[in-house]
């Protein structure tokens, strides 16, 4: 049966051969997603996953939100590796990549991020969006950390009421007003006096998750914790 499976795959992948998300090239045996070339551009850059209490997000954050700790798996840049893992995860249905972050990155040392966190939440999106794209790019992403953490997701607690327009051209002040009363929160009971994970795609000026952990908050939230796939610093 192994060698029967082992010779199906060897006829799909020489059919539909699996390539870099980034560089294109084709993947070889023990890659994933992206060629060791492109993984070793992510995993050796500066500031990615800083725990420190004083790090560029919590310090972004600082007397915003009643925080508890914040973190990025990566930092984003035009042009770069990560740019191609949140293009194919948000636009080109790559929902793969969200699960390969969290299986490859959270190792046991990163799992304390997680300690007394209580609900995951994702930053949800428009209904209109939501149809748009078909899925919301964060979900699996967080289905694989509360699967890894033994934590509760639940991507209902939150919704988003007002649609937006893009938010990649404005500046913090404009995009602060445009994400006011954005959110509501239909489970207030499930984040009452709880301890949240708020987890993004890619934190910018901050003015989402700013906006959301404030709805959190007046719906009973203990405190927040943040945790995005890129930062851009």
């Amino acid at each position: 049966m192994h060698n029967i499976t082992k010779l199906f795959d060897l006829i799909f992948y020489s059919l539909f051969p699996k390539t870099c998300v980034h560089c294109d090239s084709l993947l070889k045996e023990g890659e994933e997603i992206l060629c060791f070339k492109c993984h070793f551009e992510i995993i050796s850059y500066p500031f990615s996953w800083d725990l420190s209490e004083d790090n560029y997000i919590t310090n972004k954050f600082q007397f915003r939100l009643p925080l508890k700790q914040a973190a990025s798996f990566f930092v984003f840049e035009n042009s770069s590796v990560v740019q191609s893992l949140i293009h194919n995860l948000k636009y080109k249905g790559n929902q793969r990549i969200g699960k390969w972050i969290a299986d490859f990155y959270l190792d046991h040392k990163k799992k304390t991020f997680f300690e007394d966190i209580d609900v995951i939440v994702p930053v949800p999106l428009h209904t209109k969006r939501n149809k748009e794209r078909g899925y919301n790019q964060v979900d699996v992403l967080c289905e694989s950390i509360a699967t890894i953490t033994n934590i509760p997701y639940n991507k209902k607690a939150v919704k988003r009421v007002k649609y937006t327009t893009s938010q990649t051209k404005k500046s913090r002040e404009q995009r602060l007003k445009s994400m006011e009363d954005v959110f509501t929160i239909p489970l207030p009971e499930v984040v009452s006096g709880k301890n949240i994970l708020i987890v993004d795609d890619v934190l910018t000026t901050g003015a989402t998750v700013e906006s959301l952990g404030r709805t959190l908050v007046k719906s009973g939230a203990k405190t927040i914790s943040i945790l995005s796939i890129a930062v851009k610093m």
